[in-house]
């Protein structure tokens, strides 16, 4: 059994206007139907909703104001095109006398009447627009607006009810076959059906509201426009040959599941307002992506959301910004500064791992520092620790030219010989000593980070200490020889990888 439409015409129309043929030329799976509505809304709505409980519809379409009466059919999906909400202050249209229609009626008038009760009608009409329109009712109803609709300008009312179900198309009040070609019957489709697949192969679902999937070996597109309504990503954009540039996202846009746009050659993205997080990944191995614009509804950052985005310059990160999870900015390497917001007050493990921070202000009310938060960012010239921070994870920082050191003002640690040492577990946490020769302070009893150093020759351990990570001196390039003289016992497994010059007989371990 086919699918039934219903078009309801605009003012001074008829059920045989050129729009209803278009349709039924475009459309042929699906009935369309396309009564002539009575000139009197006293007598219209109730005609109407008669009209389309025997017709058995399952969407209605209005332009004008059908798009008002179509409003008003609660039961049903409908499309409103430019809808004309308020027709008893359409002066121009509304006038008292006798009028010829566009085209005859499908029972053959020619002529209609407007009397002082029939704008009467309407006003009357309009103070009970809304009544009963329920939280269902309103998802089922889309509304659509032309730029250049210098007739009727109902969109903000129609927002105040509807919204986030607004679309805007470029035309004028009356629908074109290009508006109904390029716009309306493709969303009508895809309300009838449940899904609709554009011809980029992107896939949308739930009346409009969620990105499904994107086929890539369809989507070929440099720029692609995600139309308003859609408030789900769930589709992802990577493909190994993927040539995406530039993304233009709705206003609607509240959720991103995980590699939206990985790996895409996109350039510059922009987030709207409303959205609360940025997915997992979302754009990890953006490897030309350059700016990034954050709306200040954004309250959390997912795990590697701009992990390996070399190019990035610059983040503005909103004040509402709570919670960025690992490997956010991992591997930016042109990203030189970022402010941490007041509302953030975890630095999680890896966040800015060899990135291109050059400085960074922890600020008075983060409690807690992840592991390699900040290790191997080679221009970052210094980094203090505030007393508010209570936990610090090892490796925050590793050894490079230029570096200062790091103050710590944190309960429960100090600095000794260019190291950072837990003083409750005893434990040599990081190390950036550009020494020769490092001799590991006499207070360490574990150490879990000395990685990364370029600097370092031999090191020398003359109490017995407990390795408590997998890669304590992983890429100490120029290490030659390390003496435990207490002996050593912990995690071995990768203890000493990419150490080049760790010459045979070098390492001389006494294990527990």
């Amino acid at each position: 059994m086919k699918k039934t439409i219903v078009y309801l015409h605009g003012y001074g129309s008829s059920g045989l206007t050129g729009t209803a043929g278009y349709l039924r030329q475009k459309l042929p799976e699906y009935d369309v139907f396309t009564p002539d509505i009575p000139v009197d809304s006293q007598e219209a709505l109730p005609f109407l909703r008669k009209y389309c409980k025997d017709h058995h519809a399952d969407l209605v379409i209005g332009t004008s104001m059908g798009g008002m009466y179509a409003m008003q059919l609660q039961d049903y999906k409908r499309i409103c095109v430019n809808p004309a909400l308020r027709m008893s202050e359409l002066t121009d249209i509304m006038k008292v006398g006798t009028h010829e229609y566009f085209q005859p009626t499908q029972s053959g008038e020619t002529h209609y009447t407007i009397t002082e009760d029939t704008i009467l009608h309407f006003k009357d009409m309009e103070q009970h627009l809304y009544d009963g329109l329920t939280d269902k009712s309103r998802r089922l109803c889309w509304g659509f607006f032309g730029d250049e609709d210098d007739i009727v300008n109902c969109k903000d009312e129609f927002m105040r009810q509807f919204y986030p179900n607004i679309q805007t198309f470029h035309g004028g009040h009356r629908m074109n076959n290009n508006v109904l070609r390029d716009v309306i019957i493709p969303f009508a489709k895809m309300l009838l059906e449940e899904e609709y697949t554009d011809e980029w192969g992107v896939t949308y679902s739930c009346y409009g509201r969620i990105l499904k999937s994107v086929n890539t070996d369809v989507f070929t597109c440099e720029e692609y426009t995600i139309p308003e309504g859609v408030e789900v990503i769930e589709g992802e954009f990577w493909d190994k040959d993927s040539k995406l540039k530039k993304i233009h996202l709705p206003s609607t846009l509240r959720t991103m599941e995980a590699n939206t746009f990985i790996h895409c050659p996109i350039e510059e993205i922009e987030l709207p307002e409303g959205l609360k997080a940025v997915g997992d990944c979302m754009c990890e191995g953006c490897g030309e992506l350059t700016t990034v614009k954050l709306p200040s509804s954004l309250e959390e950052i997912k795990i590697g959301a701009f992990n390996c985005c070399i190019k990035l310059r610059e983040v503005a990160l909103p004040e509402n910004v709570s919670y960025i999870e690992d490997s956010a900015f991992r591997y930016c390497e042109s990203l030189k500064q970022v402010v941490l917001p007041r509302k953030l007050t975890y630095i999680s493990p890896e966040l800015f791992y060899m990135s291109g921070l050059e400085q960074i202000d922890i600020h008075d009310l983060i409690t807690e520092i992840g592991y390699w938060a900040f290790w191997g960012c080679e221009h970052l010239k210094s980094l203090t620790i505030p007393e508010s921070v209570t936990q610090i994870g090892y490796g925050i920082v590793s050894a490079h030219e230029g570096f200062e050191g790091v103050v710590c003002h944190a309960p429960g640690y100090h600095i000794e010989n260019d190291a950072l040492i837990d003083d409750k577990r005893h434990e040599l946490l990081c190390c950036w000593s550009t020494q020769k020769d490092y001799v590991v302070p006499s207070c360490v009893k574990r150490i879990a980070d000395m990685g990364g150093n370029e600097f370092v020759e031999t090191i020398t351990v003359h109490q017995p200490v407990e390795l408590t990570t997998y890669e304590v001196f992983a890429s100490d390039t120029n290490l030659k020889s390390i003496r435990f003289l207490g002996g050593v016992f912990g995690y071995e497994n990768q203890n000493y990888w990419n150490c080049p010059k760790l010459e045979k007989g070098g390492l001389n371990e006494d294990h527990e």
